[in-house]
């Protein structure tokens, strides 16, 4: 797994590769520690499609609003971590009509280090 470090309280701008970005709906963060993101939800978007769901099955995400689709191949997330956020990992999840892909997919996740 890589690491991309994220020191709280300031923003980190997280630049992502992949297909489609000009489609996003929403931007998501998540976290095994839930307790560290404000407004956490339980986020199910596809349950009334199965055959959507069974590759995109519920996860829990705080929504980020500030992200910036540069071009069909690239979509830039701003970050910010709370100040008192602990070191924890956390990924990216980027959402359209078609389904999500996660950060963590390309083998990458956020570390949350303390500065």
């Amino acid at each position: 797994m890589n690491y991309i470090k994220s020191v709280p309280a300031l923003s980190t701008v997280v630049s992502l590769e992949g297909y489609n970005f000009n489609y996003t709906q929403y931007v998501f963060l998540s976290s095994n520690q839930t307790v560290l993101l404000p407004a956490i939800t339980a986020v199910n978007l596809f349950s009334a499609l199965p055959s959507v769901s069974s590759n995109n099955p519920p996860f829990s995400g705080y929504k980020i609003d500030s992200y910036d689709v540069v071009n069909k191949n690239i979509i830039n997330v701003t970050v910010k971590l709370s100040a008192n956020a602990s070191p924890s990992l956390y990924d990216i999840v980027v959402v359209n009509a078609a389904g999500y892909t996660k950060l963590s997919d390309s083998g990458y996740v956020l570390s949350g280090v303390s500065g």
